[in-house]
């Protein structure tokens, strides 16, 4: 087998997360993917569900998937990362957050720079099977008095597959 010279298929190469949406994984209906399973359709959602815009902290969100080999099958771990203000909002959507990683999990709308949006925890082959969870919440005080307090969110999950663009 020869291999190919990869070249950049994303577009801009500028890097960051513009917008992030969560909603709970029973609330949406396997979109149709393309064959090759790096694209799909935007997901249905089920009577009563919405999706939620997350209010992250400005330059606190990030994404990234991990992709090792076991056996020669891969394993993709998806994990998404941001910084909440501190404040009465927050602390209530970290406890739907718990809410949600103990019972069905978490499907996720990554928005990132070049607009690009990245289905994460859905997968053809598994449906809403291996959804984000909830792996942990950091409450700071920040270093400085004038700082604000902030709670930091990481969730994550692991797949066989990496997140599918959603086309447009």
């Amino acid at each position: 087998m020869a291999i190919e010279t990869l070249y950049p298929a994303c577009g801009s190469l500028v890097g960051g997360v513009a917008a992030l949406k969560m909603i709970d994984a029973e609330r949406l209906a396997l979109p149709s993917f393309e064959e090759d399973a790096r694209s799909c359709s935007m997901p249905e959602v089920s009577d009563g569900g919405e999706w939620a815009t997350v209010a992250f902290v400005d330059g606190s969100c990030s994404y990234t998937q991990k992709v090792s080999y076991r056996c020669q099958l891969p394993e993709v771990r998806h994990t998404l990362r941001f910084t909440l203000p501190d404040n009465e909002p927050s602390q209530r959507f970290v406890a739907q957050l718990e809410e949600a990683s103990r019972n069905t999990g978490i499907v996720a709308i990554v928005t990132l720079q070049n607009q690009r949006q990245l289905l994460v925890a859905l997968s053809p082959a598994l449906g809403t099977e291996q959804p984000l969870r909830l792996i942990e919440t950091t409450i700071s005080t920040n270093t400085k008095r004038e700082d604000r307090r902030t709670i930091e969110v990481q969730l994550e999950c692991c797949t066989e597959c990496c997140a599918a663009t959603i086309n447009i």
